[in-house]
């Protein structure tokens, strides 16, 4: 049986700080690092172009497919919010 891989210190502080904040966390926040890194290179490729679809499109994608993977996503202008951070 492999060993589940221990998070990092900071991941978890991070966390910790995120979830003390006041209001509801944003959902990139309570993302794994690994998971967060699969999503940055999602938002990463649109912002270069290399991912094509409007911001809107792309928004309502991540949604779908994070709900499809159990990663619960409300709202479309966070995740909008979120790509273009980029």
């Amino acid at each position: 049986m492999a060993k589940k891989k221990k998070s990092s210190l900071l991941a978890d502080v991070t966390r910790v700080i995120v979830i003390k904040r006041r209001g509801k966390p944003r959902w990139s926040e309570m993302l794994t690092p690994e998971l967060a890194e699969e999503f940055n290179a999602v938002r990463d490729n649109w912002a270069s172009g290399r991912l094509p679809g409007s911001l809107l499109n792309v928004a309502q994608a991540v949604i779908k497919v994070a709900k499809e993977r159990g990663i619960p996503i409300s709202g479309e202008q966070g995740v909008q919010r979120w790509l273009r951070k980029a």
